[in-house]
């Protein structure tokens, strides 16, 4: 606390207040003792014992109430923390309408309302981004969008994340060179989105990542064997490659300078049928961004307790 400029012991009263620990104004020098009659002795001595009495009823009563009242103050439970704001299916459906009917801007102008709603930037990535960008791909499954269409709805989508990733990923520093990661897309892969999440999410936690969306099989067999990663996340949503999964498994297993490599998975292909990934020899499924991340932490915390 700052100086008060007050002597050491001094008591500081609100204005307007009475001191009850205060024996009178002349300790203050507002009055001279000068121009006060003298008391008499069997006043001051009255006068002694009755403040005597006062200061032992006080120590003795109010105080140990006082305290008693404090304590049992601070033992109420706390109201229950405020919660935050939701995005409901309402919102998704009009953000899709919008991607699809507008432009950047009127996208962007919708996340800035629910920021403003009090919406926090990873909510908006989990609830928002990620069921619109699943909400595309069904319309296009069914035919109720074109191919053009779609693409212009996620390359909308891929900019509200562009402008949303300053506010989301910490300022550009030294990684730890253990935590380095590889994310790619199955070869003819036509939207990526989701490897864009994934990767958002992981270097909001502080991973050095390497994005790849147009890479081939041995491509990536390539990568990591001229360099060292921890984690090589592979998204697959079609089955136009998905019998080759695990033998470019196996050879990045094989290739890998890192002998403990982590292998994630993701993609429709891998949420349609959760049982694909055990069976092409990955380690772990991310489902969104979140889960990726997470399952890129279990995965190295694996690798550091057996190296």
């Amino acid at each position: 606390m700052g100086d008060t400029g007050k002597p050491a012991g001094a008591q500081t009263q609100p204005p307007d207040s009475e001191g009850i620990f205060d024996s009178g104004p002349e300790l203050h020098g507002e009055c001279d003792k000068s121009d006060r009659p003298p008391k008499a002795n069997g006043l001051r001595d009255r006068s002694s014992k009755a403040m005597t009495q006062v200061a032992r009823q006080i120590e003795s009563e109010i105080v140990p109430r006082l305290m008693l009242a404090l304590k049992q103050h601070s033992s109420q439970p706390k109201p229950a923390s405020i919660k935050m704001p939701a995005i409901v299916g309402a919102d998704v459906d009009e953000f899709v309408r919008l991607l699809l009917s507008h432009d950047d801007a009127i996208a962007t102008s919708f996340v800035d309302a629910l920021r403003d709603r009090g919406v926090t930037v990873k909510a908006i990535y989990l609830d928002l981004l990620t069921p619109a960008a699943r909400q595309l791909g069904d319309m296009w499954v069914a035919d109720s969008i074109d191919f053009v269409n779609v693409t212009l709805g996620l390359g909308r989508l891929q900019q509200v994340l562009h402008d949303l990733s300053r506010n989301f990923n910490p300022q550009a520093g030294t990684y730890d060179p253990s935590r380095r990661a590889l994310l790619a897309c199955a070869p003819g892969e036509q939207h990526t989105f989701g490897l864009l999440m994934v990767t958002e999410f992981m270097r909001h936690e502080g991973w050095d990542v390497t994005v790849h969306s147009t890479m081939s099989y041995d491509d990536i067999v390539d990568s990591v064997s001229n360099d060292w990663y921890a984690v090589v996340g592979l998204s697959l949503s079609c089955d136009a490659t998905a019998d080759r999964v695990a033998d470019v498994i196996r050879d990045l297993r094989s290739e890998s300078q890192n002998k403990s490599l982590g292998i994630m998975v993701g993609g429709r292909k891998f949420l349609d049928d959760p049982a694909f990934a055990e069976k092409v020899g990955a380690d772990a499924v991310g489902a969104d961004g979140a889960q990726a991340a997470a399952e890129a932490e279990r995965l190295l915390d694996l690798r550091q307790k057996h190296c």
